[in-house]
C-alpha cells in the first residue's frame, strides 16, 4: 500500500504500510492477513463475493492495489483472471468470448496443435471499463480451416 499511496500522491501515510524497499507481488499475504483484527485472508482478490478476501470492508470486488502498481486485484495481470468462456462456429467464422477485467490489453492466440505453435490471431485489444468485462473476438473464416485451439495473451503495459 505505501507504494500506491506514493504513487498517487498521498505522503501521510508513508509510515504506516510495510516495509522500506520495494513491495512485494500482489499476490503475496502480508504478515498481518488473517490474524485476530482483520479479516483479510486473502491478497488476491479473485472471488466476487462480499466479505470475502479484500472486499470486507467496502463490498465493492476491487480489492488493493497491495504491489503498488495502480492496478487493483482483478484488474492485476498478476492476479486477475482471463479466460476463454466459449467458442461457437457462426456459419464460416467462430466466436470467442473471454473473460477479463476492463482495463486491460488481450490479445487472441491460434494454433493447430496443442503442442505449441500459438501465433497472434487478433491485434491487440484493449479492455473497456474496470472491473470484470466479456469480450469477443470473431476469427473469420475459422470455421473453414482445420481444428484451430485459441488462447489468450495479456498485453501488458
Amino acid at each position: 500500500m505505501r507504494k500506491h499511496h506514493l504513487v498517487n500522491g498521498v505522503t501521510s501515510c508513508q509510515g504506516c504500510h510495510s516495509t522500506d524497499g520495494p513491495p512485494p507481488p500482489e499476490t503475496t499475504k502480508p504478515t498481518y492477513y488473517g490474524t485476530a483484527d482483520t479479516k483479510v485472508r486473502n491478497p488476491a482478490n479473485d472471488v466476487l463475493l462480499s466479505n470475502t478476501n479484500e472486499n470486507w470492508s467496502v463490498g465493492d470486488f476491487l480489492g488493493l492495489d497491495n504491489d503498488g502498481n495502480n492496478h487493483y486485484d482483478l484488474a492485476d495481470y498478476a492476479v486477475g483472471p482471463y479466460r476463454i468462456l466459449s467458442v461457437a462456429s457462426q456459419g464460416d467464422n467462430i466466436l470467442v468470448k473471454w473473460l477479463t477485467a476492463g482495463g486491460r490489453t488481450n490479445t487472441v492466440q491460434k494454433a493447430s496443435s496443442l503442442s505449441g505453435g500459438f501465433s497472434d490471431l487478433s491485434s491487440p485489444v484493449k479492455i473497456p471499463g474496470v472491473g470484470l468485462v466479456t469480450n469477443s473476438f470473431t476469427d473469420i473464416g475459422g470455421a473453414t480451416n482445420d481444428a484451430r485451439f485459441y488462447r489468450l495473451k495479456a498485453v501488458v503495459p
